[in-house]
């Protein structure tokens, strides 16, 4: 589950496709979806492990968001189609166009610096 903030700082929780490497959460979502939007205008969301249909099964996490260059996303669309399988492609077929990978990077509440 990643929370991203709306302009008037209210937040907005939604369950994301994600992968995990080194530390870091990789959200494979549309690029005019309005979690993208609102990250667009705030890097600082917040993680949370939550079951498919958004019931939550951890802590929140404070974390930062950026959107990753299209070349250097391949790879980590490559595993998240692996992850996702029959239900990547068929998302995939049919809003394929403009979608964007987020890198996710969780922080410790005392390392957060304001933005």
């Amino acid at each position: 589950m990643v929370e991203s903030y709306r302009r008037n700082g209210e937040g907005v929780k939604t369950p994301v496709w994600f992968i995990e490497q080194g530390g870091k959460l990789y959200v494979w979502t549309i690029a005019s979806s309005g979690k993208a939007k609102r990250i667009r205008n705030n890097h600082r969301v917040r993680v949370s492990p939550s079951s498919f249909g958004g019931g939550l099964k951890g802590n929140w996490v404070e974390a930062r968001a950026r959107f990753m260059d299209p070349v250097t996303a391949t790879p980590i669309t490559d595993l998240i189609r692996r992850k996702y399988g029959f239900q990547f492609w068929l998302l995939n077929r049919f809003h394929g166009k403009g979608r964007v990978i987020i890198e996710i990077e969780p922080h410790a509440m005392d390392e957060m610096n304001p933005l």
